[in-house]
């Protein structure tokens, strides 16, 4: 094999580890734009309430023109007056996935409900961003059965303006942030395979609704198989740069016919 081949060589598994990259990493967005909300998400009892487990709270998940961040549309989750009063969805991604993780989350005036953005690993609590009234706190659980629950608590103003939760997650632990700025960590957890966006009415006969818009996940995990429903496009991407590549190393003038 002489130097020109060999070149060429190497300049076919590299376009070959860039398709596989673009095939098995990418970002997933949802704006809830649509006519009714997307298969991605499950209506199901969160964690707290003895979910996972199938099945939707009493509180409803519905989309409205009411509020909206972006667009013309949210997702608004209401909370029933019946005992817990809960209502969300729910994401399994059924592998532990790295990278970063946001929402925008908006209460409403009427609300005196809780409302959360939270992260899961197969039924283990991993870290809560949460909003009452004006109060607001990060729920870390730290990956040591020996370790208790740890709460951040931070302080923001307009309880009922659109606020942006982010998790940045990886090898050096979990950030969480809001409006852009870190407001709490824990390096034990370094991974996560469900998303839960919720609100409850807590211990007492209340009501009350919270917003989400502008979903956003952006895996890092190049090993994992892309997150829906990006995953089929991307997979294609892949597919096809790999294709490319090999058509253009086997019948380029030169090269090797083998």
């Amino acid at each position: 094999m002489n130097k020109r081949t060999i070149s060429r060589t190497l300049k076919l598994i590299g376009l070959i580890l860039a398709g596989s990259l673009v095939a098995l990493a990418g970002t997933i967005t949802d704006s809830f734009e649509g006519s009714s909300i997307s298969s991605f998400w499950t209506a199901v009892a969160p964690f707290g309430f003895g979910g996972p487990i199938t099945g939707a709270g009493p509180g409803t998940e519905t989309l409205t023109s009411e509020f909206a961040h972006s667009g013309s549309q949210s997702v608004r989750l209401q909370a029933s007056t019946t005992f817990p009063g809960f209502a969300s969805l729910t994401h399994n991604f059924g592998i532990g996935e790295t990278g970063t993780i946001s929402v925008f989350m908006k209460g409403s005036t009427q609300s005196s409900a809780q409302m959360a953005f939270e992260l899961d690993d197969f039924g283990v609590h991993l870290a809560a961003l949460e909003e009452y009234q004006d109060s607001y706190l990060v729920r870390l659980y730290p990956a040591d059965p020996g370790m208790a629950e740890r709460d951040v608590r931070f302080s923001s103003s307009g309880p009922n303006d659109w606020h942006m939760l982010q998790f940045q997650v990886g090898s050096s632990g979990l950030t969480a942030s809001f409006d852009g700025g870190a407001v709490a960590s824990e390096s034990s957890i370094m991974s996560f395979s469900v998303v839960d966006f919720s609100v409850w009415a807590g211990n007492v006969p209340t009501t009350g609704s919270a917003y989400f818009d502008d979903f956003s996940f952006t895996s890092a995990d190049v090993g994992a198989t892309a997150p829906e429903p990006s995953g089929g496009f991307l997979a294609v991407a892949g597919m096809i740069a790999m294709i490319s590549a090999w058509r253009w190393f086997r019948w380029e003038p030169g090269g090797c016919r083998n």
